[in-house]
């Protein structure tokens, strides 16, 4: 869910499929070594530059009968594949509200808003809540190499008008 978003700000991005089957053919099956490896294989692979790491340090779905709520905690980081000097970082968590909204009072208000928060739970669009936690990132990105803004945006003050999850 980063692919579209980074090239829109001016970063060139290769696709998840073709980077996965490189990877393979060098013999790295697993996520947690790509962390690991040598930077210059990056640069050896692929020709970047630069490499973008992301790592979802959290992604809880707490149900508590009447209400729900997910969240997610996210890290990433701009590393120079020649210097290894980390060029960008973010860190970040959004908490999104599952539980729907005002059902009324009494006790049948209250049945319906566990049953509400238990189907809204169960069926959950989760990939639209990573596309939210990603323009979170986004937001905070310097424009890259392929964009008109590139090296024009460092007195930009960012604030952060991400709309609220529901």
């Amino acid at each position: 869910t980063t692919e579209m978003p980074f090239a829109l700000m001016g970063y060139y991005t290769f696709p998840t499929e073709i980077v996965s089957d490189i990877m393979k053919q060098e013999g790295v099956y697993d996520t947690e070594i790509l962390y690991n490896m040598p930077l210059d294989k990056y640069y050896e692979y692929f020709g970047a530059d630069s490499v973008l790491f992301t790592r979802i340090k959290k992604w809880d779905v707490s149900y508590m009968v009447l209400a729900s709520s997910l969240t997610i905690s996210i890290e990433a980081k701009i590393v120079s594949t020649k210097t290894s000097q980390e060029l960008w970082k973010y860190t970040g968590t959004i908490v999104v509200d599952l539980s729907g909204g005002d059902t009324g009072g009494g006790i049948g208000g209250l049945i319906a808003k566990a049953v509400i928060a238990a189907v809204n739970t169960a069926t959950a669009d989760y990939v639209k809540y990573a596309h939210t936690a990603n323009r979170k990132i986004i937001y905070t990105l310097p424009f890259g190499p392929y964009h008109e803004m590139y090296m024009k945006d460092q007195g930009v003050q960012l604030v952060d008008q991400t709309p609220a999850t529901k």
